[in-house]
Parts: C-alpha cells; structure tokens; sequence
C-alpha cells in the first residue's frame, strides 16, 4: 500500500493535470481556438488518469508520442477546415 505522501504527492500531479483540462475547455469556449482546446484538454485529462496510476497507465508510456501527435494534426486540419 502507498505511503500517504505518496499518495498526498500523487493526487496534487493529478490536479495540476485537471486544472490544465479545465484551462483548456475555456479556451475551448473560444471559438476560434475551440479544436486546440478540445485537443489541450484530451491531452491533460490523458496525462490526469496516468498521474493517477502513478504511470502505470501503459507499460512503457509510448503511446503519449502517438497521441501528441494525433491531437495536432486532428485540431490543425479541424482549425483550418473552418477558414
């Protein structure tokens, strides 16, 4: 069982995800930057549950590159779909 600063230490990584999901959402309220922060806040709320698990999400945490990746290409061509 995790030590209680472990898990004190593990819940604050957690929160900072959250807070910058939540950031994102309101810049999602813009609608000229609502694709990136739609994508911001996928991003945070994915690093927000691997904090959580203490970085057992995945097993070699290779898949954040793949994801970063997606989520730019998905909000550039969502962003420059709409000019």
């Amino acid at each position: 069982m995790a030590s209680s600063d472990e898990q004190s230490w593990r819940l604050y990584l957690t929160a900072q995800q959250a807070v910058g999901a939540a950031l994102c959402l309101l810049l999602s309220n813009v609608r000229r930057w609502r694709s990136y922060g739609v994508a911001g806040a996928t991003w945070f709320v994915t690093q927000a549950m691997d904090e959580w698990t203490n970085g057992n999400l995945w097993k070699e945490q290779q898949w954040e590159y793949p994801l970063a990746a997606l989520l730019i290409v998905v909000a550039w061509l969502a962003r420059n779909a709409k000019q």
